[in-house]
């Protein structure tokens, strides 16, 4: 809440008289609200990601949390086994209770201990009156806890599943092996409800809860206030400057055939002086083999590898290019949905390309909100790249018709109050 503001009054246990306009987000965006007495859920969060270094899950977590606390929801966080002082801070700049790991325990509302038994954490969370529980890990460790804790409030508990669950197994295999199939046969049927960010992924819950389970669809979202309308000019010559920001991985997300892409792209582009760059921002298995390949093949000119940057950064750097690739190939994963890098290229008002892989044309749609092409296709980039680099008006036009996208299908605040009234169904129907 704004300094200076005045806080919303309780009319009762459940319910909120909204005194002012509007809230603000973490990024300072004002929401506007209707005053109104409305019904409002507290939401304790139970996650062991590290919300302070820059990953798909972060950003899309947090953009969810300032969509809920946009709703007029409260929320806890939880943060099991050690955590460090840069994750709560991110978390507290919500300006929520936050229940964090700490050596010794401390009243709720400020620390949780790591080494407190879970009986003394839910002490302190029934004492808070929490309505609901959303767990965003899979480990059985963490989201079994979380099932224990809620069943010994009686409050519904909430998973969000934006993968299949053996894609992002963790490593060694066994261990992948064993989660993945505690989750199938025993996690997903003691949920309350589900949280999933494709049809695809909605498919896969139902085959193994039953049929029965209470489902969302939540696609990718972006806190819209990250990112400002007014970009620098696109530089035009010599060079075409497009960027990269994902996982350097080529099962995942295709950084080979962005080479090759390039490679072709230039050689096609060659009697127009004009030149293509590309700048890679990421982390991942395939970092080693990249540089190694950039220079077997000659092109680090065109070709470069940039140091990991803060998360405040990210949407700087990519509004700084003129465009920007996700060249995610034919995989598993890449079925299982839209990846949340792609709503926040289109949020940034650079024209996007992308390849057709999971919901991709469920939302857009080829040389009107971006350019689509067909997965592992080398020719078929390297000419979406020749198509921006030599028509500027067409590159203009994409980035503007895929921010309206984005802020239209993909804004947290929209999915905040949708996911609101869906947990408030929940938590009617267990009571």
């Amino acid at each position: 809440m704004e300094k200076g503001s005045k806080a919303p009054c309780r009319t009762g246990r459940n319910q909120r008289v909204l005194l002012v306009p509007h809230t603000v987000s973490r990024f300072g965006a004002r929401w506007p609200f209707k005053p109104k007495a409305r019904e409002f859920m507290k939401i304790l969060s139970v996650s062991a990601i590290d919300y302070s270094t820059p990953s798909a899950a972060a950003s899309r977590h947090l953009a969810l949390f300032d969509g809920l606390a946009g709703s007029g929801d409260e929320l806890a966080f939880l943060v099991p086994g050690r955590t460090t002082r840069p994750n709560l801070e991110v978390l507290e700049e919500h300006g929520q209770t936050v229940g964090a790991a700490r050596t010794s325990p401390r009243s709720w509302g400020r620390r949780m201990s790591a080494l407190e038994p879970w009986w003394g954490v839910e002490r302190r969370v029934q004492e808070s009156e929490i309505d609901v529980v959303v767990c965003w890990d899979r480990d059985p460790a963490v989201l079994g806890r979380a099932i224990g804790l809620a069943r010994s409030l009686g409050v519904p508990v909430v998973h969000e599943l934006t993968e299949y669950p053996d894609v992002v197994a963790p490593r060694p295999a066994i261990l992948g092996t064993m989660h993945d199939a505690w989750f199938r046969r025993i996690g997903i049927r003691k949920l309350s409800g589900a949280m999933v960010i494709s049809e695809p992924l909605a498919s896969y819950v139902r085959s193994h809860a039953g049929g029965r389970m209470p489902l969302i669809i939540v696609p990718p979202v972006i806190d819209a206030s990250r990112f400002a309308s007014d970009l620098p000019e696109s530089a035009r010559a010599p060079s075409f400057r497009v960027g990269y920001f994902g996982s350097l991985s080529r099962r995942k997300d295709g950084i080979d055939w962005l080479l090759s892409a390039v490679e072709r792209a230039n050689f096609l582009l060659s009697r127009n002086r004009i030149g293509i760059e590309i700048g890679l921002w990421g982390s991942g298995p395939d970092k080693s083999w990249l540089l190694d390949e950039i220079h077997r093949r000659g092109i680090s000119d065109s070709v470069h590898l940039s140091p990991p940057i803060p998360s405040a950064e990210v949407v700087s750097a990519m509004q700084s290019m003129d465009a920007l690739i996700l060249p995610r190939p034919v995989s598993r994963q890449a079925t299982g949905g839209l990846s949340t890098k792609l709503a926040e290229y289109l949020a940034t008002g650079r024209p996007v390309i992308a390849t057709a892989t999971g919901d991709t044309g469920r939302f857009i749609l080829d040389g009107k909100t971006a350019l689509v092409v067909p997965p592992n296709d080398v020719t078929a980039l390297a000419n979406a790249l020749c198509s921006l680099a030599t028509d500027p008006l067409l590159a203009a036009r994409l980035g503007n018709e895929g921010r309206e996208l984005a802020m239209r299908e993909f804004n947290a605040r929209k999915h905040g109050l949708r996911i609101h009234d869906w947990l408030e169904t929940l938590v009617e129907v267990g009571k």
